[in-house]
């Protein structure tokens, strides 16, 4: 069996385990991540999927404004 090491320079703050981001209000199991639309403005519609039963749950998301980088390429 191989040894996972990790990145030289990286540290785990914490030792307690990840909380899931969102739970299935049907059957408590974590829910995966569908899909994401635009809606309107700076609000981004996040739609999450249970694994175990299917039910779709939909949060609107606050988003930040993206900067547009251009950078030339020289020829």
């Amino acid at each position: 069996m191989t040894n996972i090491h990790p990145f030289p320079g990286t540290e785990t703050p914490s030792k307690e385990p990840i909380k899931a981001l969102i739970l299935c209000p049907h059957c408590k199991v974590e829910m995966c991540l569908f899909g994401i639309e635009s809606e309107s403005g700076p609000r981004d519609l996040y739609t999450f999927e249970c694994v175990a039963c299917g039910d779709l749950e939909v949060r609107g998301v606050q988003v930040k404004a993206a900067a547009s980088i251009i950078i030339p390429i020289n020829e």
